[in-house]
């Protein structure tokens, strides 16, 4: 199962915790990341602090499913 977003084990690095993804250059590394995962044979996305028309995106990307935690309504768990 592969993490996308804020990781807690980085919550220094990634300036606390907050929202992620918040700029074109964050997201577009989301996604190539997340399908890095889904071909790399990750059975499922976690998806956590991340805006939810961007978790949206992904979960409409991905035959995997996905698991939101802070991420909206679009996630599929």
């Amino acid at each position: 199962m592969g993490h996308l977003g804020h990781t807690p084990q980085h919550v220094h690095r990634l300036e606390g915790v907050r929202q992620q993804a918040r700029d074109d250059e964050a997201v577009r590394q989301l996604m190539l990341d997340a399908m890095a995962l889904e071909k790399t044979g990750a059975f499922a996305v976690i998806l956590e602090s991340i805006p939810d028309d961007i978790a949206d995106c992904v979960t409409s990307q991905l035959s995997v499913p996905t698991i939101g935690i802070d991420a909206g309504p679009g996630c599929d768990g």
